[in-house]
């Protein structure tokens, strides 16, 4: 086997080919086959490339040290330490005043800013990945320094947890969220919104004056059992550019509900030896439920069909000869019932036909 043209392990990283040999018979020619798989091996040909290459943030003279400014992130195609990539600022950091985490891309306030000396800064950003050689890509930031109100927002400290139902009505308000500001006027009018959640989706929503989080989709725990919900509170200081935040992040546990039936997953058809005797093991029957707890135990029974020639075992699913095979008989059948142990039960049935092979 040669090669063709040029691999590219970002296009398809994966071939499997079907080799075919024949012999030169003139009559009934024979032949075979075989399946050979090749993998593409990463080599570093892909710079890390950022997303968007040219970024600015503006930050509030009064923004404190060690806070959160923004996350730059920059992706890289290769695999391995070839995509592994570090981040740096690699120039215009004046007096060391922004820090950035070379891992998470963070870019954190490492020095008080002073609007009147210091209006502007333009960073350069690389991100640097860890092949041999190491690639890297650099992307100039800007950041505005704003000379905006006194206060931010605040929220009263400490963690909130709340723990709903899935299934949980539409508009089901589940917190509710309070800012002050001692600002006045419009710098100390507040209005809310979400910043975030984890995992991402629209789940959640809340109200811009009155704070209330509520659920604004539906509600599946096997989509998600937990939700960090970041709101944010912004002033409505004049400019908009001068309006200050606050964020609180609400984490949401979903309890679980019965709302999922078994699914089996094992063969539907199976062949049986001849010479398998009584107590003999002829098929592991699974079913799965994503449910939580006894709403995703499953217990297996026998339903119909050939029930008095099969066991099964209602924890296991394993399925074994309760007599000897019929020598005239070369099929049977089994319906087996899965049903979870939750409220209000809920099951599957699946028939599977047993097929007793030829000893030829």
């Amino acid at each position: 086997i040669t090669l063709a043209q040029l691999l590219d392990r970002e296009v398809d990283g994966f071939y499997s080919l079907v080799v075919d040999v024949r012999d030169s018979a003139d009559e009934n020619p024979l032949s075979s086959q075989c399946r050979v798989n090749i993998s593409v091996l990463d080599e570093n040909d892909n710079e890390p490339v950022f997303s968007p290459t040219q970024q600015t943030a503006n930050v509030l003279e009064s923004t404190r040290v060690n806070d959160l400014i923004t996350t730059v992130t920059a992706t890289d195609g290769d695999s391995g330490s070839n995509g592994e990539i570090t981040y740096s600022i690699s120039g215009g950091n004046m007096h060391g005043t922004f820090e950035l985490d070379s891992y998470t891309g963070k870019l954190y306030l490492a020095k008080p800013l002073d609007f009147e000396s210091t209006s502007l800064y333009r960073l350069n950003v690389t991100a640097s990945d860890h092949g041999t050689p190491p690639l890297s890509t650099v992307i100039p930031f800007e950041i505005n320094v704003l000379d905006s109100n006194d206060n931010p927002p605040t929220f009263p400290p400490g963690d909130t947890v709340k723990q709903i139902t899935e299934g949980v009505g539409l508009n089901t308000v589940i917190a509710t969220v309070t800012a002050t500001d001692p600002d006045s006027g419009s710098n100390g009018d507040i209005r809310y919104s979400i910043a975030s959640q984890v995992p991402q989706g629209d789940q959640f929503a809340v109200d811009a004056t009155t704070g209330e989080v509520m659920t604004n989709a539906v509600i599946d725990r096997e989509f998600a059992s937990t939700f960090d919900i970041t709101v944010r509170a912004t002033d409505q200081a004049i400019p908009a550019s001068e309006r200050r935040h606050a964020f609180k992040t609400i984490t949401v546990i979903v309890s679980d509900v019965n709302d999922n039936n078994p699914l089996f997953v094992s063969p539907d058809a199976v062949a049986i030896v001849p010479s398998a005797s009584n107590g003999d093991v002829v098929l592991n029957v699974v079913a799965e439920d994503p449910d939580e707890g006894t709403n995703g135990e499953v217990r297996y029974t026998e339903t119909s069909g050939n029930v008095n020639q099969f066991d099964i075992s209602q924890t296991t699913g394993a399925v074994t000869l309760a007599q000897a095979l019929n020598p005239s008989q070369t099929f049977y059948t089994l319906v087996v019932t899965a049903t979870d142990q939750g409220p209000g039960r809920r099951s599957s049935t699946s028939e599977i036909m047993f097929f007793v092979a030829s000893t030829s």
